[in-house]
């Protein structure tokens, strides 16, 4: 049953990674789309400006989505997190009676690590994205903001774009 469950699961989280791929891929043909437009190439067009001026609304749902499935992977690791760091201490006990307990030991603390990493990764990811969202409701909803917020904004998303190209390398 819980095998079941856990395909259930995979099912699920692969349709929304699959939903928000598409979703970035179409804001980003948008994008693309309303530049040439303000490049001067069919600006003439209604269409094309039409589908320029719709990749915010876009970019909105996709961020939404995004922050969604980010928080959703944030519990899902302090969860696990709690697990490895019981079966640390439980193994810190059987250190006494058992010598294998001291490798099982090592690999746990190594996986605590790991998850740590991943979840300050994963809170990075939700900073950045929480920026943007927060940056494309300016946009959409036409608010108003200090010119000190803008310039938060745009620093903290020059550093996570900094931070994204460097993950990736």
């Amino acid at each position: 049953m819980g095998q079941l469950l856990n395909l259930k699961k995979v099912k699920s989280d692969s349709q929304n990674d699959f939903l928000v791929n598409s979703l970035e891929t179409i804001t980003s043909l948008m994008d693309n789309v309303y530049l040439i437009t303000k490049f001067g190439i069919g600006q003439n067009s209604k269409f094309l400006s039409k589908i320029g001026s719709n990749a915010s609304k876009v970019w909105f749902v996709t961020l939404l989505i995004t922050i969604r499935k980010i928080i959703k992977d944030l519990i899902r690791l302090y969860n696990l997190k709690t697990q490895v760091w019981k079966e640390i201490k439980f193994c810190e006990m059987e250190q006494l009676h058992n010598p294998l307990a001291k490798l099982i030991l090592e690999k746990y603390e190594l996986k605590l690590q790991d998850i740590q990493n991943d979840i300050l990764g994963g809170a990075l990811e939700l900073v950045g994205s929480l920026n943007d969202l927060f940056f494309v409701s300016i946009e959409i909803f036409k608010l108003k903001v200090p010119r000190w917020i803008e310039k938060l904004i745009g620093f903290i998303s020059a550093a996570m774009m900094i931070y994204r190209m460097s993950k990736r390398s």
